[in-house]
């Protein structure tokens, strides 16, 4: 009798207390709930990850001539990605002379995604690939998708191509392809329906940005526990205004 007592003691001395710390413990609550999600969910607090990280050894090459889309092929892995920024190779991130269009396509060669990056500082550098922003757009898994950037007649911008393949960092989620571009000349951005045999480890001059794609049992574990604690945190503001 007096061992619950106490423990009633004990439980009204917590519950004074969080009457004088409501708004504090309100606030951690938010910030516990939060993290909670984030780790059930696989979600990160950074930034996403790119197809293409980074990659040495290459060459920086010129585009003379009539205009053309350069680019390359990956597969999705094992888990859903959703991809946000689309972005182009400043290769001495000093600025791109010209604006470029990015497109993203399936196998179907069904356009995604697309922006054009602009030219100069504007565009946000990252790893030394300027971004913008796009539509979220969910690729499958183990699915291969094709990345392509169009460079307009003697463009004062490069490609990268010729990169050492074991230096070549993908982002973990991604399998990089093979070197593409497109098979004839055109006045804009399309398809890269061909393979770019004399380009080593691929042609670099889009990119994207990606985050996974939490598994749907994820959010049902998530949704589930955030109720328990709501229902918690309820209650005990409930008992705490007795």
């Amino acid at each position: 009798m007096h061992e619950s007592l106490d423990t009633t003691t004990r439980m009204n001395f917590l519950f004074t207390a969080f009457r004088k710390n409501k708004l504090r413990y309100q606030r951690f609550s938010a910030i516990f709930v939060a993290v909670l999600l984030a780790n059930f969910l696989g979600v990160s607090v950074c930034l996403g990850q790119a197809v293409i990280e980074s990659f040495t050894g290459e060459s920086s090459v010129s585009i003379i001539g009539t205009g053309t889309t350069y680019g390359f092929s990956f597969t999705v892995a094992n888990q859903d990605i959703s991809v946000s920024q689309l972005g182009f190779w400043d290769d001495s991130s000093d600025g791109l002379v010209d604006a470029h269009d990015v497109g993203l396509w399936d196998g179907s060669q069904t356009l995604l995604a697309q922006a054009t990056i602009p030219a100069g500082t504007v565009a946000p550098l990252n790893n030394s690939f300027r971004y913008v922003s796009v539509t979220p757009v969910q690729l499958s898994a183990n699915t291969t998708y094709y990345l392509g950037a169009y460079y307009p007649d003697n463009s004062g911008d490069n490609v990268a191509a010729n990169a050492t393949t074991t230096a070549t960092v993908v982002g973990s989620g991604v399998i990089k392809g093979d070197a593409r571009n497109t098979t004839s000349a055109a006045s804009g951005l399309q398809f890269v329906d061909a393979p770019f045999v004399d380009a080593n480890d691929g042609l670099y001059g889009p990119n994207a940005q990606f985050a996974p794609v939490p598994e749907p049992a994820a959010y049902g574990t998530a949704f589930g526990l955030l109720a328990v604690v709501f229902a918690i945190l309820k209650r005990r503001i409930w008992i705490a205004r007795v």
